[in-house]
């Protein structure tokens, strides 16, 4: 067999294109995810104040709006991250700032993220795998009580981190392939 150096693209599998192209399966998951994730919309914590010790995130995300410093009680912050405060700022200015919003927030972030879980499991396990875990995950009672109780910056990540590493493997896919664009 000969050696192939590192840069050199690696040919692609008789499985790797099925993988990319969805099929009816991969509609039924998404399909089954989406479901999921309305319900848990239609069941979110119906609250007009935040009556739990999630409130960190939404003063930052104040102190960012009303005075322009990311900052609480008069010092500046150097321990939270300043993108989740950030991102509710935003959520304040354009969709509103209550309470209500952050939490139906977190759940679209969450069955935004299975989804992106999905896809990049699909791609790089199999459909199989992708659909299993992907669907236990979104009807799992511990995520359904995160993201209907809990303004925190845990699922929002989780949605931005699965979507950056699909981006990387789309990346990879697309320098892996062969060229066989002829002379150029």
């Amino acid at each position: 067999m000969p050696a192939t150096s590192p840069s050199a693209p690696r040919p692609e599998a008789p499985g790797d294109r099925a993988r990319r192209e969805p099929t009816v399966v991969d509609v039924l998951v998404w399909a089954a995810i989406a479901a999921v994730g309305a319900m848990h919309y239609a069941l979110a914590l119906r609250a007009d104040d935040f009556f739990t010790g999630d409130t960190t995130y939404f003063e930052l995300a104040r102190s960012l709006l009303a005075h322009g410093v990311y900052g609480f009680n008069a010092r500046p912050e150097t321990v939270v991250p300043p993108g989740f405060p950030a991102f509710m700022a935003t959520l304040c200015v354009t969709v509103g700032c209550g309470y209500s919003v952050f939490i139906h927030t977190m759940v679209v972030c969450s069955t935004l993220g299975v989804l992106a879980g999905y896809e990049l499991l699909r791609r790089v396990e199999g459909r199989v795998a992708g659909g299993v875990i992907s669907l236990l995950l979104i009807s799992s009672p511990l995520l359904f009580s995160l993201e209907t109780r809990a303004v925190l910056s845990d699922l929002p990540y989780l949605f931005t981190s699965l979507v950056a590493l699909l981006l990387v493997e789309r990346l990879d896919q697309a320098r892996s392939r062969p060229d066989t664009g002829g002379d150029r």
